[in-house]
Order: structure tokens, then C-alpha cells, then sequence
């Protein structure tokens, strides 16, 4: 069908955004996992505030190298942040470092579209996405840029009840 045929070829990353293919793709993996939390791992507290969100996020998922490979040191399970898919947001808040959205040994994007063992290695030749990165790129302001923006992805990404309230951005605007 069309439907199916579409969903296809959007990138993953469309799976996060608050639209309504997110709602019921969470709604399915919940009652089927029963997992109650799966809406904090997307963008969906942003629903009633956004009326177009298609500049907002990444197209592809992006990545902090410094993150993932301190995730394969500590041995846990390595993750992608929602912070990282906010399309201003160019580096790390955490290290600084650029984020990253192509593998650096294939330069392919991270589509998701098939198996690997840990979302730290490439999806297409398997290499590892938590390769050094230069640090002479890494912006000393990525710590302070977007402060406000970090803190609200963080409490809904902790929360999944977390709503942002319906024409709150036009409201606080307005005043």
C-alpha cells in the first residue's frame, strides 16, 4: 500500500517527532512490550506547542562520538539523545564535540534500516560510530549554547507524562 511504501523510506528519525504516526507507534510498542515510559524517548510532550515541526528536528540521527564511546567503556548500553536530534544543536552539550551523522569510515547515515548489536556501530559496514573525534572542532560554547533547550528535552525525556501546555509558546510570546 502507499502507507506502507512510505514508511519505508522516511529515515527513523521521523519516528520522534510529535506527529501522529509517533503517537500510535508508541501506543503499539507499549501495549506490546508493556512498557508505560516509551513516549519520554520521543518528542511528543511538544505536540500541542509545534504546529510545523519540520526544520526543528534531524532528517537522520546524529551522535556525540565522545558519548557513545564513553557509554562502550562503562560498558552500558549506548543510546541516541533526543538534545542530539534537535537540528540547531551542533554539538555536544555534554563535550563540545560536533555531532556526528555519518558513519566515519562508510560516511553513510544512520538510517536504522536493519540489524546491528548496539546502536554504537554502523548499521551499513558494522565499524564503530564512537571513532575520536577532532578536538580542535569542538566548540568551547556548546556547554552554555541551547542551556534552556537541554533542560527541557532532559525533563522530557525523564518524564513521560511531561506535557508542554497547548499555545503555551504563542501565550508566552504574546506577553
Amino acid at each position: 500500500s502507499a502507507v506502507s511504501d512510505k514508511t519505508i523510506r522516511d529515515p527513523i528519525n521521523y519516528y520522534i517527532r510529535p506527529v501522529e504516526s509517533t503517537t500510535g507507534a508508541v501506543t503499539a510498542f507499549a501495549e506490546a512490550t508493556g512498557q508505560s515510559n516509551l513516549r519520554a524517548g520521543t518528542f511528543l510532550a511538544l505536540s500541542t506547542a509545534l504546529d510545523r515541526c519540520m526544520r526543528t528536528f534531524t532528517k537522520f540521527p546524529r551522535w556525540c562520538p565522545d558519548c557513545l564511546a564513553e557509554f562502550d567503556q562503562a560498558d552500558g548500553e549506548p543510546y541516541l539523545k533526543l538534545v542530539w536530534q534537535v537540528g540547531p544543536i551542533a554539538s555536544c552539550p555534554t563535550h563540545g564535540t560536533p555531532l556526528q551523522s555519518q558513519c566515519p569510515h562508510c560516511r553513510r547515515h544512520q538510517d536504522s534500516y536493519g540489524h546491528r548489536p548496539r546502536c554504537s556501530i554502523c548499521v551499513r559496514c558494522g565499524g564503530s560510530l564512537s571513532v575520536a573525534t577532532d578536538r580542535a572542532a569542538a566548540s568551547p560554547y556548546a556547554q552554555v549554547d541551547g542551556t534552556d533547550i537541554c533542560e527541557l528535552i532532559e525533563r522530557m525525556g525523564t518524564d513521560p507524562d511531561y506535557d508542554f501546555p497547548a499555545g503555551g509558546v504563542r501565550r508566552v510570546a504574546s506577553e
